[in-house]
């Protein structure tokens, strides 16, 4: 018995030891978690949204069958809350309980406008892969990219359905339709590898594939990718393990706070959500999306000063962080202060990696003369992202006004053949072709 400590730490590690009392921690912090969200529930008895923050202490203490229960009773009192659905899918998701996944996250998408559905949309198309239910996941996850929704792991979960498809395909005689799958596949795991080059899953999954379409020096050197990642990820892994271990209970309670935080603020009540944030930051200081939610609280309260400041503090740790980076954008955008605000919105469109950003960026661009310039750069970053119909139109525009019409006779024709059914491309691009001067 004397040696067994001595024989854990070389066998296990020292983070064996630290177990038991970071269990312990870990408890604590949750019965902590429950408390503050019981508290506001007796102050609200009921509320929806309180319901949901009392699940979600469940769901992120990985106690599945809790969370579950609560939310299953909220629906039933409020069944046309999309978010309680929306969160019991995701809880019969860890619980990798499908079918009841599916029938939430079907219900939760047909309570939500369809341009909000994104979320529940993808939710449930993890819910039918989980099925093997493929070719609805796929159709599912192209929706959701069509909605705006789009990021490494949104194309990589859309490949990963389209190869599953494949191969039940290929099984049942198909291998016309699956070599095109792959083709789409590969696609889909290129623009994923574009949002997060260091997406292991993705850089793997693209290795084989590229092997199986025959294009084996493409896939070896992907698949190599894919190792020197797996590498460094393990070692990240074994050196953040301590620091994991040390703040998960801290974090447990901290998210809490700022889901409290964030009820409150949808309320109004900006004090009392205030306050929740500053009880994050006391169990867990520094903590990004407690200082992010600070100044969104203080910008919804128009308190500019103190919004910048929290976004200011933030970025001092996280210097790169999208959300601050584009709230102080537009707060300095909001003084008139173009040339701060348009450097920070600018590092945050490529932190983020989102059309949205893009096109907000070419709106500003077509109002100030100063940015006339840059509308092209703008506009072409956005399709880049997001070729939808309005944005080939947009940069067409923004391509014949900067003179060149031989540019934008191009685009709009790259456009035509992507949205063939789509009637305004076609009027603009004849007129383009009529128009004087430019660079054709």
């Amino acid at each position: 018995m004397r040696i067994f400590p001595a024989i854990a730490i070389l066998v296990f590690g020292a983070g064996f030891l630290r177990g038991v009392p970071q269990r312990q921690e870990d408890f604590k912090a949750y019965a902590r978690s429950l408390e503050m969200a019981r508290k506001e529930l007796a102050r609200r008895p009921g509320s929806p949204a309180l319901l949901g923050v009392l699940a979600g202490v469940h769901e992120r203490s990985g106690n599945y069958g809790a969370a579950i229960e609560v939310l299953s009773d909220a629906v039933s009192k409020h069944p046309r809350r999309a978010d309680l659905l929306l969160r019991l899918g995701s809880c019969n998701l860890g619980k990798l309980d499908y079918l009841a996944a599916v029938e939430a996250n079907t219900r939760a998408v047909s309570l939500t406008p369809r341009e909000k559905s994104a979320p529940a949309r993808l939710s449930l198309a993890r819910a039918l892969a989980g099925l093997g239910k493929h070719a609805e996941a796929v159709g599912e996850l192209k929706l959701v990219i069509e909605l705006g929704l789009e990021s490494a792991q949104v194309f990589y979960s859309l490949a990963e359905a389209q190869d599953g498809l494949a191969r039940s395909l290929r099984g049942s005689g198909g291998a016309p339709e699956a070599v095109a799958l792959d083709k789409e596949a590969i696609a889909a795991l290129e623009k994923a590898i574009r949002f997060d080059p260091a997406h292991r899953s993705a850089n793997y999954l693209l290795g084989r594939l590229l092997l199986r379409s025959g294009r084996k020096e493409e896939g070896k050197k992907t698949l190599e990718r894919f190792r020197v990642l797996q590498r460094s990820n393990e070692e990240g892994k074994r050196q953040a393990f301590s620091e994991k271990m040390e703040s998960s209970s801290s974090r447990l309670e901290a998210d809490t706070a700022l889901a409290l935080a964030r009820v409150h603020r949808e309320l109004q009540e900006m004090d009392t959500a205030l306050g929740f944030v500053d009880r994050a930051l006391a169990v867990y200081a520094g903590y990004d999306k407690a200082l992010a939610l600070k100044g969104s609280i203080y910008k919804r309260s128009g308190r500019a000063t103190e919004a910048a400041a929290a976004y200011s503090e933030l970025l001092s740790s996280s210097p790169g962080h999208p959300e601050a980076l584009w709230n102080l954008g537009l707060l300095e955008l909001a003084r008139k202060r173009l040339g701060p605000a348009l450097e920070l919105l600018e590092r945050a469109a490529h932190a983020r990696k989102s059309a949205e950003a893009w096109e907000f960026l070419r709106s500003i661009a077509s109002r100030e003369k100063s940015l006339q310039g840059r509308q092209v750069e703008f506009s072409r970053e956005a399709l880049r992202l997001r070729p939808s119909p309005e944005n080939y139109f947009q940069c067409g525009v923004s391509l014949i006004e900067s003179g060149d019409r031989k540019g934008c006779l191009e685009l709009l024709r790259e456009g035509i053949r992507r949205h063939p059914a789509d009637a305004r491309l076609k009027i603009f691009y004849s007129q383009a072709q009529g128009s004087p001067g430019g660079g054709g």
